[in-house]
């Protein structure tokens, strides 16, 4: 299995794919843009982004997957080695990732998140999901919490959730840029304090399609909070 994971200390490891599944992926690419062309409508084509990107996450979430499935059967494995020693030896897969992609899986395959949220949860990157799995491990979390978390816009509101949830204190030379309903830009320092950093016509974006695709990307870019 060594051939899944490709060595690397990142969270980001790329896969070495075989190359049936290389073949998979391009004739979808390859179906989706004939399809696009024969309809003339690029949208048709621009949809297999969202799908593949989906295929993307849930490669992640099969690598969390297999390595929590063979850590709780190891003592079946008979090896004489330590799992962490094992997985290090034969994949180069850093302790830290592994550690990461356990704790993630395990939020599921104990049940720890809402029947109805699972979806969502588990269409969020593999970097959310990780964030999300340390304030799981910390914090016994209620309803309206967790939906608070599956509503998070980005994965630096995630982060703000889990310190606050958790009490973590933000590094002093964090900043947290927030988008309020009124379209006011803040800017919060590392003591809360408040600085105007400008505003976004958020009332004209609910009939300028322009706008609001400006906002969202500012927003998803800059990784601002939204209300």
């Amino acid at each position: 299995m060594s051939d899944l994971i490709v060595p690397t200390s990142t969270m980001d490891e790329p896969l070495a794919l075989a190359e049936h599944t290389q073949q998979e992926v391009f004739k979808k690419v390859d179906d989706l843009v004939a399809a696009a062309v024969a309809e003339g409508d690029p949208l048709v084509a621009i949809s297999g982004i969202t799908e593949l990107t989906g295929l993307e996450r849930l490669v992640g979430l099969g690598k969390a997957k297999l390595l929590w499935e063979i850590k709780s059967r190891w003592e079946a494995f008979n090896t004489g080695e330590e799992f962490s020693d094992f997985i290090l030896e034969h994949t180069s897969v850093s302790r830290m990732t592994v550690d990461r992609y356990l704790l993630a899986w395990d939020m599921y395959a104990t049940n720890r998140i809402p029947a109805k949220l699972v979806p969502s949860i588990m269409g969020r990157s593999m970097r959310d999901q990780v964030e999300i799995a340390k304030i799981v491990d910390r914090v016994d979390l209620s309803k309206k919490e967790w939906e608070r978390i599956a509503g998070a816009s980005n994965g630096h509101e995630v982060i703000e959730i889990k310190r606050e949830l958790t009490g973590q204190k933000p590094r002093k030379s964090g900043l947290v840029i927030r988008l309020r309903r009124n379209g006011d830009l803040q800017a919060l320092d590392s003591d809360k304090k408040v600085h105007f950093a400008g505003y976004l016509e958020v009332d004209k974006a609910k009939d300028d399609p322009i706008i609001a695709r400006t906002i969202e990307r500012i927003t998803r870019g800059a990784g601002i909070l939204v209300e």
